[in-house]
């Protein structure tokens, strides 16, 4: 499927004030999705309870001269969870971890060795619940473009850009229809290169572009 990017183009400075009095929540109240969890074909009643794992997750944007990116990976085809596919650095929140924060900002370093200061925080986005269980926080962050990527090989298989332009553009946002407990439910996909981005992942960069839209 062929990429489709047009002018779409934010600056820092516009990203930067869309977030500034944005806050984070580890509340299941405030979830994007709670509605629609809660209509989640859960046929038996033992698949969902209001008790969740929190996780939270950094959504990377590359600071460049001539345009803004959103850094990606694609996780190890190794893994139990989610084999392959397209996320955002991140994981469940350690004991150890002070706060929802610490927790993007730990698994960023130990997935593709970005370090606290190599990273600046900018803002949140609603927390999303995902079918595996967890209250998931999205955390945005400016990273430069020069930075070396050291990549945790058993959890990531590689790391790739993505132009803000055309994640912010309708054009290619597309539509599919998954099945789950034996229900059809339409998902939104992004297809950039040979990457295929949905589920989770895809509802948040739904969350990043209503907020930089308006």
């Amino acid at each position: 499927m062929a990429s489709i990017v047009s002018s779409y183009e934010l600056t820092q400075e516009i990203v930067r004030s869309r977030l500034i009095d944005t806050k984070a929540s580890t509340h299941i109240d405030d979830a994007y999705n709670y509605k629609d969890f809660k209509n989640f074909p859960d046929n038996d009643g033992s698949l969902f309870s209001d008790t969740f794992s929190l996780a939270s997750v950094l959504v990377p944007i590359v600071k460049n001269s001539k345009s803004l990116k959103v850094l990606f990976t694609k996780r190890s085809k190794i893994l139990g969870d989610h084999p392959g596919e397209v996320s955002f650095p991140g994981g469940r929140m350690d004991k150890d971890d002070k706060n929802i924060c610490s927790t993007a900002v730990r698994e960023t370093y130990e997935e593709v060795g970005i370090k606290r200061n190599q990273l600046e925080i900018i803002g949140f986005l609603d927390p999303i619940i995902t079918i595996s269980g967890f209250l998931v926080t999205p955390i945005v962050a400016f990273i430069d473009d020069h930075i070396k990527y050291v990549i945790d090989e058993i959890e990531v298989e590689s790391v790739f850009e993505v132009p803000l332009s055309f994640l912010l553009n309708p054009e290619n946002k597309h539509k599919s229809n998954r099945v789950f407990n034996g229900k059809n439910f339409l998902v939104t996909e992004y297809f950039y290169e040979k990457y295929k981005i949905w589920g989770a992942t895809a509802m948040i960069i739904l969350l990043l572009k209503n907020l930089l839209k308006n």
